[in-house]
């Protein structure tokens, strides 16, 4: 059976998937740790704006 000159062997047919499939997994990963940080950065700002609120409240405190 001959094959044209063009087609990609199965072997490398085979390697071929295997990089798309890693390539996916590290595009995954990626968007995991991304969501990781989106995460932590809204906490810290949620924990910023609590403690300027408190500084802002305490600060009114001492002018009352």
């Amino acid at each position: 059976m001959k094959t044209d000159k063009g087609a990609p062997t199965r072997k490398q047919i085979e390697n071929i998937k295997t990089k798309l499939a890693k390539s996916a997994q590290l595009r995954a990963a990626k968007k995991i740790a991304l969501g990781e940080l989106s995460k932590e950065r809204k906490e810290r700002r949620k924990l910023a704006k609590q403690q300027h609120i408190l500084k802002l409240n305490k600060q009114a405190s001492k002018k009352k």
